[in-house]
């Protein structure tokens, strides 16, 4: 957190993942939450915030952010079983049946031996 409060030290994207990770840790999910939103500031496209801020806002439910989030990741780099998982579940929440099945497709084809299409297999949506 030091350097971050530098002025002298220069901000980085990576440095501000990195508090977040550390607040994350220690349970301050706000100040570590924004954190994310300040890498992503610094860098709209930087994948591991963009994934960990999808992450974190699906956990609280901020499904319309965390929307944004999963998208631009899976345009920025190539989707993960990870990132096809989010995305899914955002659809199921948003009831767009047909995007669930698009990015269940993508799952059963891109990762068919993957933890997260067994879990949609078994019905394990949390």
């Amino acid at each position: 957190m030091r350097a971050i409060d530098n002025p002298l030290y220069p901000s980085s994207a990576k440095t501000h993942l990195t508090a977040s990770n550390c607040l994350q840790k220690l349970g301050d999910l706000k100040t570590a939450g924004d954190h994310i939103d300040s890498a992503l500031r610094i860098d709209a496209n930087y994948a591991a915030a963009l994934i960990a801020g999808a992450r974190m806002d699906f956990a609280r439910r901020n499904i319309i952010r965390a929307r944004e989030r999963i998208g631009r990741y899976n345009q920025v780099v190539t989707p993960t079983a990870e990132s096809l998982w989010i995305a899914l579940r955002i659809e199921r929440l948003r009831g767009d049946r047909a995007a669930e099945a698009s990015f269940a497709s993508q799952l059963r084809r891109r990762f068919p031996g993957s933890r997260e299409l067994q879990a949609y297999e078994r019905g394990q949506f949390e």
